[in-house]
């Protein structure tokens, strides 16, 4: 993904997150893992890359949502108490300049 970053005039990389990937939970070990790596990878191209001046990257953490998938996790939680999928908050932007 770099090196077509580095061809761009204004190449963009969006990464999605969440929070699972700032605390430790029961079943979500991997998951976490993989949303850690997707936040450090955004936020790894802003130093990274000065040979791509134009080029920015954004991690987002969408909201909690009522998903099929958080559902299966947290069997208990009540699903009025969730946004909607769809929604979600930016949380970081690494600027990649020089």
């Amino acid at each position: 993904m770099e090196p077509l970053l580095k061809q761009s005039d204004a190449g963009r990389a969006v990464f999605v997150t969440s929070g699972a990937a700032n605390k430790a939970s029961a079943y979500l070990g991997p998951y976490a893992a993989s949303k850690g790596r997707a936040r450090n990878a955004g936020a790894g191209l802003g130093p990274g890359n000065r040979q791509a001046p134009r080029c920015a990257s954004t991690c987002s953490i969408p909201a909690r949502s009522g998903t099929r998938m958080r559902a299966t996790v947290f069997p208990g939680e009540d699903p009025l108490t969730l946004d909607t999928p769809g929604a979600g908050r930016r949380i970081h932007r690494a600027d990649v300049r020089a």
